[in-house]
């Protein structure tokens, strides 16, 4: 990076990115610029704060704090990536931060900010989209002829009893690194305690978990659990699938029409490249499944990150 440094001001030129950028100000009035590469080379260092400002004021305005007693005082950020492109500026923070809705407004009513309106309302758009296909904003719903796949509801505790209490699937759930829960519930008040907590760790934003549904008897048959994972292992920034059947729906068919009903836009919901699912060697027909959905078997290790136990057994499948 390349700087101009004056009295009460500077300026950078990134070489990196060909950005220019420039900061005034202290304590009671701060203020950081995107600027051009004319603005810059106007700027000479003998400058006083004033003659640098009148020049850097045609800049894109990124960042402001005013505390200058007289009214209580403020930040306004215009630009959420100030930090990561003006890592060397010295910015000043006072009082609260204006909400997101209060800057879109200044920025549309003051001339002074004209150099923002499209940066903001591009945001805007991004946002929204971003809110749209955020799965803990909304969670979609996946259907075909055969299955419904849809948010869990306190209400399925009846029928996913059936699933939950069935021991000839439990061996198939797979329980990883979930602090010593095998998933088995042979009552329904253990149920209803475990849709709770599914409930409450999607508020929480840590998983989803979808009640698959038998169109034909119109039933639950079993539940989809899917999470983005952060990890120091080799499963790093990856989609977590796990999925719980009943035992009479434990077959090859079925479970290939609901993952390649849920698979494709999974890796979009959850912002991944790549989905894992755990297939052990006793469950040939799951494994006959993933196989034909195109998963692959990984030799890597899924390290616990509460338990910090080493499990085997997971395929994969990329985007």
């Amino acid at each position: 990076m390349q700087f101009k440094t004056g009295c009460g001001w500077k300026a950078c030129y990134n070489e990196e990115n060909g950005r220019y950028f420039a900061e005034y100000g202290g304590i009671q009035s701060y203020n950081l610029y995107e600027i051009t590469k004319e603005i810059y080379e106007r700027l000479d260092e003998s400058m006083t704060e004033g003659d640098a400002y009148l020049i850097i004021y045609d800049g894109r305005h990124m960042y402001m704090s005013v505390d200058d007693r007289c009214g209580p005082p403020y930040t306004v950020v215009f630009d959420d990536d100030y930090e990561k492109l003006c890592p060397w500026a010295n910015v000043v923070k006072s009082g609260r931060v204006w909400s997101d809705e209060l800057t879109d407004a200044a920025v549309e009513i003051f001339a002074s900010e004209e150099n923002n309106r499209e940066q903001r309302r591009r945001k805007r758009e991004q946002k929204k989209a971003k809110k749209n296909t955020d799965v803990y904003e909304a969670c979609p719903e996946f259907e075909d002829e055969k299955y419904l796949i849809r948010f869990v509801e306190k209400e399925d505790a009846d029928a996913l009893l059936e699933v939950y209490s069935d021991k000839n699937s439990l061996p198939f759930f797979n329980s990883d690194n979930c602090d010593g829960d095998n998933f088995y519930y042979p009552s329904k008040k253990e149920m209803e305690n475990a849709i709770s907590f599914w409930l409450q760790s999607y508020e929480n934003r840590c998983f989803v978990r979808w009640t698959v549904i038998d169109k034909a008897i119109s039933k639950a048959i079993g539940t989809i659990e899917m999470f983005h994972r952060t990890s120091d292992d080799d499963f790093n920034d990856v989609g977590v699938l796990r999925l719980d059947l009943r035992s009479d729906y434990e077959k090859a068919n079925v479970i290939q029409e609901i993952l390649q009903l849920f698979i494709p836009p999974a890796f979009e919901l959850f912002d991944c490249g790549e989905i894992i699912s755990k297939a052990p060697i006793y469950a040939v027909e799951r494994l006959e499944a993933v196989k034909n959905c195109g998963f692959e078997k990984s030799d890597k290790l899924l390290i616990g990150t509460n338990d910090h136990y080493a499990y085997n057994g997971y395929w994969t499948i990329k985007k």
